[in-house]
């Protein structure tokens, strides 16, 4: 039976930093890989979910997208997930498979690893909606999970730019 990684850390919470870490070294797997040209660009695909938010001002937008723009250009031809989280792994005997790829591009790997620290951390208080308990739970899980998550992809990756730039 195949779970997902979230449901193996809700199982067995001890193990938040061994899953954290191997989130990191398959997200850097994903972005070591050749990318094949028939994806879309990040910076497309990421002004199509920012054009939908209506919580965002018109600057807001501009400005996120300019940045994204920016990072896309400094590093062209890097496959990108678009939506890594311990959902979307799934783990079994054989190994862990990533799905969910329909927000896949080509892109900057540091906008990914961000999109996956932002994700992480702060879904989780919505584990538990109906109960208090289990919403704390779920808070100080995505805290260390993804600090843990991040500390790593930096370490294997060498990204020091990026944890200065998400913990401003």
């Amino acid at each position: 039976n195949d779970f997902t990684m979230l449901k193996l850390m809700l199982k067995k919470p001890w193990n938040v930093f061994k899953y954290s870490k191997q989130m990191a070294r398959i997200h850097a797997q994903i972005h070591s890989a050749k990318v094949p040209c028939e994806l879309p660009s990040m910076v497309d695909e990421y002004k199509k979910i920012i054009d939908m938010k209506t919580s965002i001002t018109e600057e807001t937008k501009a400005a996120v997208l300019e940045e994204i723009k920016r990072l896309n250009e400094e590093c062209q031809g890097r496959i990108c997930h678009g939506d890594f989280h311990p959902i979307n792994v799934l783990v079994s005997a054989e190994g862990c498979s990533v799905i969910d790829w329909i927000l896949a591009s080509k892109g900057n790997p540091e906008a990914d690893v961000a999109g996956t620290y932002l994700i992480s951390r702060f879904y989780g208080g919505n584990i538990g909606e109906n109960n208090t308990f289990l919403s704390v739970v779920g808070e100080i899980g995505s805290k260390i999970f993804s600090s843990a998550y991040l500390r790593e992809y930096i370490k294997i990756s060498k990204m020091n730019e990026l944890l200065e730039l998400i913990t401003k």
